[in-house]
């Protein structure tokens, strides 16, 4: 499943490719805007998903991004710092304007000067109701 991601201007329309999904989200989760080249306005984060199985493409506007703090980290078996990324992104359909929730995660690992990013490739997608369900029955189960 590719994720295609845009900047999106609710103002002049103007759709901007984001060049990088990790940063993106980095950015939402830490507040932190990006303008319109055209109107200088703050632009909206758009997602698309294509599932596998035959369940199609849809595109949602980013709602909520959340990161814990403090960051997860640790040193690997060479001594170099490894940063994890569990992100909680909240999205809005564009169309049906239903929310869902998406939990990406990556590993950045400072092995060189610049982090290697490691995407983690099973990050579950599903409707706002499926997720309160779940943790609703961690709460029961006083885990929350």
């Amino acid at each position: 499943m590719a994720t295609g991601r845009y900047y999106l201007c609710p103002q002049c329309k103007t759709r901007t490719w984001a060049q990088s999904l990790f940063y993106a989200l980095q950015d939402a989760a830490y507040s932190k805007a990006h303008l319109c080249p055209s109107c200088n306005r703050d632009l909206q984060l758009e997602l698309s998903f294509t599932f596998g199985l035959d369940a199609g493409t849809y595109e949602y506007h980013l709602v909520g991004a959340y990161l814990p703090e403090p960051p997860v980290e640790w040193n690997d078996n060479n001594g170099k710092k490894v940063e994890f990324f569990p992100f909680l992104i909240v999205l809005k359909h564009v169309q049906s304007s239903s929310k869902s929730v998406w939990l990406p995660y990556w590993h950045l690992h400072h092995i060189d000067e610049v982090p290697r990013k490691k995407y983690g490739q099973w990050a579950p997608h599903m409707d706002m109701k499926t997720f309160g369900n779940l943790i609703e029955k961690g709460r029961k189960d006083g885990h929350f």
